[in-house]
């Protein structure tokens, strides 16, 4: 989070991808940071891990949202 929050505030469009099982965490330090509204994926953590199409599969759907996002920041 801190990372992201660096970003913008250098103004550049971050996006911070998070595991599921840290979700409160980052949210409670970005809104320790002052910046409650950074932009994150929440990617879910596999219990048993993946297969090799699961990974596929998530990895493409993370990286569409990632194009998605900074499109839309970029935009304005």
């Amino acid at each position: 989070m801190r990372d992201a929050a660096a970003l913008e505030d250098a103004g550049i469009p971050a996006i911070a991808l998070i595991h599921d099982v840290f979700e409160q965490a980052a949210q409670l330090q970005a809104e320790v940071l002052g910046r409650p509204d950074l932009t994150r994926i929440i990617v879910p953590q596999g219990h048993p891990e993946p297969s090799g199409e699961d990974v596929d599969r998530l990895a493409r759907g993370i990286l569409d949202k990632i194009k998605a996002l900074l499109a839309a920041s970029w935009a304005t």
